[in-house]
């Protein structure tokens, strides 16, 4: 829903140090408009009630309600979760998010932890930090089954790098519809089907109250034995305690981790000395012009508010995406 204005939105707020960074030296890019970052949630609750547009990845839990005059929400990243409202947005307020700005380096960050996995690195790794010449047994991943959970931009193109190195790929997505990007595409009711005959599994969806705890340690129990695991997505799709089991008995060939329930991984948690694993502190996304192609959909997104317009990537905030 939009509300139709001519009005030129002359002042935009972000929220947070990551848009903080986005928004610097942004002056020209904006058309002049004055831009003003808040820096925590004291100054957000207390600015809302003047905002009109405003770029942030988390926000805290308010009333949004005070929010009279803001017409978009523009999500810095591909996720909803950071947007949790416990009530209703106004219906004067549209969200957009930044879905498949990312999705190149996601895609190329999931093609190399499944060749990281399959040909062995973490061992090899340990292997050279303790100067020890001994062989492992990669995997040959031509022919072999992949499992791409998602069928966004990032599952699309993790697929087709897959099928690009030989693999069979089944994707799994919500309404089941068939899809060019896979060999074969799977309902979520197939899951456990879907899951049953993979050699690897990369997890790309977002997380809603569907998608939550999604592979569980049940789940996991069914996998071929020495099946490779790679998440995307967030850490509150999978059971992570369950992970860390399959790996220590030999369940799991391999897991590669980006994303996590509690952010940063504490350093007491078992996952760390995990055999097999790689773990990496919420990077797939990186790229060196992500923080510009943000600001560019921010740019175009104001235009078409200011002209009576949907915002591009909108969203549904209650299914998440």
């Amino acid at each position: 829903m939009t509300m139709i204005t001519t009005e030129r939105i002359e002042v935009v707020h972000g929220f947070g140090a990551y848009v903080a960074e986005a928004l610097e030296g942004s002056h020209d890019a904006l058309g002049g408009r004055r831009v003003v970052v808040w820096e925590n949630d004291d100054q957000f609750i207390a600015g809302l009630p003047d905002a009109k547009v405003i770029l942030g990845v988390r926000f805290p839990d308010c009333d949004w309600s005070a929010a009279k005059h803001l017409r978009l929400i523009q999500l810095a990243g591909s996720g909803v979760d950071g947007l949790a409202p416990t009530q209703p947005l106004p219906a004067n307020i549209e969200v957009a998010n930044s879905h498949g700005l990312s999705a190149p380096a996601m895609a190329e960050y999931a093609l190399a932890q499944v060749l990281a996995l399959a040909k062995r690195f973490p061992e090899a790794w340990e292997n050279q930090a303790a100067r020890k010449w001994r062989h492992t047994r990669p995997i040959r991943l031509a022919d072999a089954q992949a499992v791409v959970v998602g069928a966004g931009p990032v599952g699309q193109l993790t697929a087709a790098h897959l099928r690009a190195i030989g693999m069979t790929v089944t994707g799994v997505r919500r309404s089941g519809r068939t899809s060019t990007s896979f060999d074969q595409t799977f309902g979520v009711e197939q899951l456990d089907e879907a899951l049953a005959a993979a050699d690897v599994i990369v997890i790309a969806v977002p997380l809603t109250k569907e998608t939550r705890n999604l592979v569980t340690g049940d789940r996991l129990a069914k996998l071929k034995p020495g099946a490779l695991l790679v998440n995307v997505s967030r850490g509150g799709v999978i059971d992570q305690s369950a992970v860390g089991e399959a790996l220590r008995s030999g369940r799991l060939g391999g897991a590669a981790l980006d994303v996590f329930e509690v952010e940063p991984l504490p350093t007491d948690d078992p996952l760390w000395d995990s055999p097999r694993s790689l773990l990496t502190p919420h990077m797939s996304w990186y790229s060196e012009d992500y923080r510009r192609s943000v600001l560019d959909m921010f740019v175009i997104n104001i235009a078409r508010i200011e002209c009576g317009e949907s915002p591009l990537n909108r969203v549904d905030v209650t299914r998440g995406y």
